[in-house]
């Protein structure tokens, strides 16, 4: 068995402009090696990639300062001073503690809000794309 490389002619129904290289095997389709523009993969350049890499990064750095901030209790209605503070024996304001604690959340909740914004209008013709279902 040969293997013979063609070049496509009009009569097989695709222009000669693009000058598209078949496989001839003989008991097989012709199989194409070049692509169409819609089979195409994203060009891979860092341009197009830092802006959903930071955007994701906003993202978790939102979910991480969550998680890892220090959470005031609460009990009787009341905030529960951490024990660690308490026992250095030094005078706790709980007011800064308070504030701290509503800086921490609003720090984090605008990272998340801004990220998730930020990721859905980036993905946006993919998820409407799923969305309505074409």
């Amino acid at each position: 068995m040969s293997t013979a490389v063609s070049i496509l002619k009009p009569k097989d129904g695709i222009s000669l402009s693009r000058l598209d290289l078949v496989l001839r095997w003989p008991d097989r389709e012709p199989m194409r090696t070049q692509m169409d523009s819609s089979e195409r993969p994203a060009p891979s350049s860092k341009k197009s990639l830092w802006l959903p890499l930071l955007l994701w990064a906003i993202f978790i750095a939102g979910l991480a300062l969550q998680l890892f901030a220090p959470h005031l209790g609460i009990a009787h209605n009341a905030f529960v001073i951490p024990p660690g503070l308490a026992t250095h024996g030094s005078a706790v304001d709980p007011r800064a503690l308070v504030q701290k604690e509503k800086m921490m959340q609003l720090s984090s909740a605008l990272l998340v809000l801004a990220g998730a914004i930020g990721l859905a209008l980036y993905y946006r013709r993919s998820l409407l794309r799923h969305l309505l279902g074409k």
